[in-house]
C-alpha cells in the first residue's frame, strides 16, 4: 500500500482554498453585474415625440413623451399662445434635462419637436380673436398700419364647444397713442351664469408708417442726394420721421446719421449757399439809400441766416477791418439794414 506524501496533502489542499478564494472573489462582481442589468432593464428609453399638444401654460416632458413621475413633469418651455405653435430643439431639452438631473442616455431625442396649442384653448382662441376685431375698429388710421400682438393667453378654464358666448364687455383702453399694450375686457358665458367669466386681454400695439431712411451712412454736413435716402415702412416708436424724399434732397445732414436709420426733421438742415471765407458783396440799407461794400465772410450761412462779415478798408475808409453782422440774400450778396 502507497504511502500519501505529507508535502502532496498540503499542496492539494492549497489548491482547494484557492479555488474556494477565486469563487467568492468572483461572486460580487456576479451580484453587481446582475443588478446593473435590473436596472437597466428597470429605466426603460425614452422616445421624444416629433409633434405635441398642449393644453396648459408650460410644456412639460410628459406631454412630448410618455415619460412619467418627477422626470415627467420636468419643464420644458412656456407654451404657446393660442391658435400658433412653436418649436423646441433638442438642445433646449437636454439644457432641461440636464438641469433636472435626468439621465440622458435614457432618451431618445428628435431634431426639434413642434409644439401646439390644443382644442381646449379654443375658448381663449375666440376671445383673442373677439378682443382684437374690437380693438383694430377703435384705433385711428389705416388697419394695414397696425399691427396687434397678445401679450398673454387669457386666464380661462377651457369649455366646451356650443356652450360659449364671447361677448367685448367695455369699450377698448389705449394706454400709449403709439407702441404700447392695451388691455381689453372680455365676458364669456356658459350654460349657466355661473360659468361667466371676466377677463382683460393685454395688446401689444405696433404702429407702422412709410417713412425715410438712410440708405447709406450719411455723414455730418454732407448734402443729401437721392441716391442717399428712400422710402420704407419703419415702426413708429413715438419719434418724429420725415414722410417725404423731396423734403430732404438737397439739404444736408446736420449730424452723422447711420445706414438704414429713419431720418427725423432734427437731423437735416438747409445747405448754406454761402461758405466761410467766401466773397460776397455787402449791402447796407439805409431807407431807400443803398450802399454797397465788399466783405469776406467769417463763417457759412444759409439763406436768410444772420451771420458775420468782415468789411475790407478801401482808400475812402482806411483802418482796421470792421466785422458787421449780415443777413444772407443768396449766393453773392448779404443784407445790413433796419431788420437787423
Amino acid at each position: 500500500m502507497k504511502k500519501r506524501n505529507r508535502g502532496d496533502t498540503e499542496t492539494k489542499v492549497l489548491h482547494r482554498g484557492s479555488k474556494k478564494t477565486a469563487l467568492f472573489s468572483v461572486l460580487p462582481l456576479c451580484l453587481c453585474a446582475s443588478a446593473v442589468s435590473s436596472a437597466f432593464a428597470a429605466a426603460p428609453r425614452v422616445t421624444v415625440r416629433t409633434e405635441a399638444t398642449v393644453a396648459g401654460r408650460e410644456i412639460r416632458l410628459r406631454d412630448v413623451s410618455d415619460a412619467t413621475g418627477a422626470v415627467g413633469d420636468t419643464v420644458l418651455g412656456a407654451a404657446p399662445l393660442p391658435g400658433r405653435s412653436c418649436v423646441l430643439s433638442a438642445g433646449e431639452i437636454r439644457l432641461r434635462l440636464r438641469a433636472a438631473k435626468a439621465d440622458l442616455a435614457r432618451f431618445i431625442l428628435p431634431p426639434a419637436v413642434t409644439v401646439s396649442a390644443s382644442r381646449g384653448a379654443d375658448a381663449a382662441g375666440g376671445i383673442i380673436a373677439a378682443a382684437t376685431d374690437a380693438l383694430r375698429r377703435a384705433l385711428p388710421g389705416p388697419a394695414e398700419d397696425v399691427l396687434l400682438e397678445p401679450v398673454s393667453a387669457p386666464r380661462l378654464p377651457a369649455l366646451r364647444a356650443g356652450q360659449t358666448a364671447i361677448v367685448v364687455a367695455g369699450a377698448p383702453v389705449l394706454r400709449s397713442a403709439r407702441s404700447a399694450v392695451v388691455p381689453v375686457t372680455v365676458s364669456v358665458a356658459g350654460a349657466t351664469a355661473g360659468e361667466a367669466r371676466t377677463v382683460e386681454v393685454a395688446f401689444r400695439v405696433r404702429s407702422f408708417t412709410r417713412a425715410v431712411v438712410a440708405a447709406r451712412s450719411i455723414a455730418r454736413h454732407a448734402v443729401i442726394y437721392p441716391e442717399d435716402v428712400a422710402l420704407s415702412r419703419v415702426e413708429v416708436g413715438g419719434a418724429a420721421f420725415v414722410g417725404s424724399v423731396e423734403a430732404v434732397v438737397g439739404r444736408r445732414a446736420a449730424r452723422a446719421v447711420p445706414g438704414g436709420k429713419s431720418l427725423n426733421p432734427a437731423d437735416i438742415e438747409e445747405s448754406p449757399v454761402v461758405a466761410a471765407q467766401a466773397a460776397v458783396t455787402v449791402r447796407v440799407m439805409f431807407g431807400d439809400v443803398e450802399v454797397a461794400a465788399s466783405g469776406v465772410t467769417c463763417e457759412e450761412g444759409r439763406v436768410g441766416q444772420t451771420i458775420r462779415v468782415r468789411l475790407a478798408p478801401d482808400a475812402k475808409t482806411p483802418g482796421p477791418d470792421r466785422v458787421v453782422r449780415a443777413r444772407v440774400a443768396d449766393a453773392l450778396n448779404v443784407i445790413v439794414g433796419d431788420e437787423e
